[in-house]
């Protein structure tokens, strides 16, 4: 980087130090966040703005609201995400299982029908 000054620096006469390097404008941003990083962020951030809407003047909640909705969707979007890649992967031991023969198996969701017959079916085998 260079530390060539903005002309308008000089013609303004700003000061050098820059004022957001200040304790309160530092995030700590993971690397490579995780899904939970992400919904722990967005959920730290909407409370925050919906700290600084309380004392905003009626005429602009209505946008800020919006704003805050963003941050509640994005740390929604993460967490379902998350529920998502866990379903995939249970699902692909599940089919690694079911492929080899392994007798690992999970009874499927199916209808209360369904269920209701094999359950039926384990309680007549429990009692013989």
């Amino acid at each position: 980087m260079t530390d060539k000054k903005h002309p308008l620096e000089e013609a303004f006469d700003l000061p050098e130090d820059d004022e957001f390097k200040d304790e309160i404008f530092r995030l700590d941003i993971p690397e490579n966040p995780s899904l939970d990083d992400i919904a722990k962020l967005a959920l730290e951030a909407y409370a925050s703005h919906m700290a600084d809407v309380s004392h905003m003047e009626p005429k602009f909640r209505a946008r800020n609201l919006e704003v805050a909705q963003l941050f509640l969707n994005l740390a929604k979007d993460a967490l379902s995400k998350k529920e998502d890649v866990r379903i995939r992967d249970e699902k692909l031991v599940f089919d690694k299982d079911k492929a080899s023969g392994g007798g690992n198996e999970k009874p499927s969701a199916g209808t209360r029908k369904d269920i209701l017959t094999e359950l039926t079916k384990h309680i007549k085998k429990a009692g013989q």
